[in-house]
C-alpha cells in the first residue's frame, strides 16, 4: 500500500509529528463527497419543491430556473409573467386555466378569466384577505391557526365598520363639493389645459387624484387642501409601493436599495399620518373640519355664492351624484379598468375556520395554506368581453 509520510513542526514544544495517510483512497473520498455535495446543492436549490406539484393535481406548474427562489419574474415584470404563461386576454391565445407556482416558501394558484373562479376567489369565506397580503407584500408570515385567524377576523370586522363609517352615503355627498374642486384643482395643474390645448397621461393624473381624494375620504380631510403636503405624502406612498420587489419583500434583512428605500418610506409616511392625527386629537377638531369652514365663512360675496353651491351640491345624494355626472362616471371606471391589469391575493385558511367549505379551483380543493393570485387584467381586457379592449 502507497503511503505517505509528512514532517511537520510541532509549535508547541518543537517536537516533530508524523502524519502517514493513505494516498490510494483519495480519490473515493473526494468522489463521495462530490456526490453527496451534489445531491444536497440539487435538492436545496435545483429541485422544484414538492408544494409545486402536489399529488394527483391537474393544475399545471410554472417551474423556475432557480427553484430556491421561486418565480422572480412574478415580481420583476407581474404583467409580462402572466401574459406569458395565460397568453394576452385580448387574443384568441389566451386561456384561463389555473397555474400553481412557488415564490420562496409560498405556493401561489393563479386564476384568470374562469367565472366560477372569480366568484370562489371573490366570495369564498375560507379566503383571507390580510394575511395573503401581509406575506406576499411584506414578506410577513401568514399563521393559519385557529386563533390567529379569529384575531385577524375580528381586527378586519373593525376595520371594515370604520371604513363603512367614512364612506357611508350621506359622508360622502358632503365631501362631493370638495372632491370635486380636488379634480378641478388637478386639471388646472396640467399644462394648457385651460387654454384647450393640453393633454394628460391618464395613468399620471388620475393615480395622484385618487390618492388625494383617498386622503379626503377616508384620512385627513384638511391635508388635502395643501397640494405640497397630499405631493409629500403620495410621494411617501408610491416609493413604498414601487420599492415593493421581490428582494425587498422576501429579504428584508438583507442590504438591499429596495429594503432600505422601502423601510425608510413607510417609516417617513407614518411619522407624517402620525403627526396629523396627533396635532387633531389635541387641537380636538371635527370630522368634517373643511366643510364647516367652508359654511362658516361665508361673508363676503364670493363666498355667499360660494356658500350658497357648496349647500345646494350637499343637499344632492350619492344617487343624484352618481346619476347626475354619467360621462365622468363612465370615464373613471374605464381609467380605473385600463390601469388595473396586476394580481389580487388571497389565502386559503382552509378548516381553520369554523364553517367554511375548502374552495375549488376547477373542480379540485386548494390546499390549505395556498395562496390565490387572480389576474384581474384577464377580465379588464379580456376580448370576450370588451370588443375592444384598449380602448
Amino acid at each position: 500500500m502507497e503511503t505517505l509520510t509528512r514532517t511537520f513542526s510541532n509549535i508547541s514544544d518543537g517536537m516533530p509529528v508524523s502524519v502517514i495517510t493513505d494516498v490510494s483512497s483519495w480519490p473515493m473520498l473526494t468522489a463521495l463527497l462530490t456526490v453527496v455535495a451534489t445531491l444536497a446543492f440539487y435538492q436545496l436549490v435545483l429541485a422544484p419543491p414538492s408544494s409545486l406539484r402536489p399529488k394527483g393535481s391537474r393544475i399545471k406548474p410554472i417551474f423556475s430556473s432557480f427553484p430556491f427562489l421561486g418565480s422572480v419574474g412574478f415580481y420583476s415584470d407581474r404583467v409580462g409573467f402572466l401574459r406569458k404563461h395565460f397568453g394576452d386576454p385580448e387574443s384568441s391565445s389566451f386561456h384561463g386555466d389555473a397555474r400553481r407556482i412557488t415564490v420562496r416558501d409560498a405556493t401561489v394558484v393563479l386564476l384568470a378569466g374562469n367565472k366560477d373562479d372569480a366568484k370562489m376567489f371573490y366570495y369564498s369565506r375560507a379566503l383571507k384577505f390580510t394575511q395573503a397580503y401581509m406575506k406576499l407584500l411584506s414578506g410577513i408570515p401568514s399563521e393559519i391557526t385557529t386563533a390567529a385567524i379569529m384575531n385577524q377576523d375580528k381586527a378586519d370586522q373593525m376595520f371594515n365598520e370604520n371604513l363603512k363609517q367614512a364612506i357611508r352615503g350621506e359622508r360622502l355627498a358632503k365631501l362631493a363639493p370638495l372632491l370635486c374642486e380636488d379634480t378641478v384643482r388637478a386639471l388646472d395643474a396640467v399644462p394648457d389645459w385651460k387654454k384647450g390645448k393640453g393633454s394628460m397621461d391618464p395613468k399620471a393624473f388620475t393615480f395622484p387624484l385618487l390618492f388625494c381624494m383617498s386622503m379626503r375620504t377616508v384620512g385627513f380631510s384638511d391635508l388635502s387642501d395643501d397640494p405640497k403636503i397630499v405631493e409629500e405624502l403620495a410621494g411617501y406612498y408610491w416609493a413604498m409601493k414601487d420599492a415593493a420587489s421581490f428582494w425587498s419583500t422576501f429579504f428584508t434583512k438583507y442590504p438591499f436599495r429596495t429594503s432600505s428605500l422601502k423601510e425608510e418610506s413607510g417609516k417617513k409616511l407614518f411619522a407624517a399620518l402620525g403627526k396629523a392625527a396627533y396635532s387633531r386629537f389635541v387641537k380636538d377638531l371635527v370630522e368634517d373640519v373643511t366643510v364647516g369652514m367652508l359654511l362658516d365663512n361665508g361673508m363676503d360675496a364670493d363666498y355667499v355664492v360660494r356658500k350658497s353651491r357648496v349647500e345646494q351640491l350637499q343637499a344632492l345624494s350619492l344617487a343624484e351624484w352618481e346619476n347626475g355626472f354619467p360621462t365622468i362616471e363612465a370615464a373613471l371606471k374605464e381609467t380605473i379598468r385600463l390601469n388595473a391589469d396586476g394580481t389580487q391575493f388571497r389565502l386559503n385558511a382552509g378548516d381553520a375556520t369554523a364553517g367554511t367549505s375548502a374552495p375549488k379551483v376547477q373542480g379540485e380543493e386548494v390546499h390549505k395554506g395556498e395562496f390565490l393570485g387572480y389576474c384581474v387584467g384577464s377580465t379588464h381586457f379580456n376580448s370576450k368581453i370588451y370588443s375592444d379592449p384598449q380602448r
